[in-house]
């Protein structure tokens, strides 16, 4: 089923590659796959898989750095509803 998939980039669909990773992270190839007495061996002895940390993208905001975002979308609001107002 994956050569098939990988025979047509096109249809490389998110699943598809979530299940590659895992089963590389099982130590399962694709020929394992096909003699089904040592897949399933495998899949019975697999302890499951490890928690992985998530990206964290960006810095991290400081508590003055939030403060001051605070002051100017404050500040942007306040002059945004007087031109409103205005209009």
């Amino acid at each position: 089923m994956f050569n098939y998939f990988d025979r047509n980039p096109k249809t490389q669909m998110t699943w598809i590659k979530e299940v590659k990773k895992d089963m590389e992270e099982m130590g399962i190839d694709g020929e394992e796959v096909e003699r089904r007495e040592e897949f399933r061996k495998k899949i019975r002895g697999f302890q499951g898989f490890q928690e992985k940390a998530k990206k964290k993208t960006g810095a991290k905001w400081t508590e003055e750095r939030k403060k001051q975002h605070g002051e100017r979308m404050k500040e942007y609001w306040k002059e945004r509803k007087k031109r409103e107002n205005q209009s």
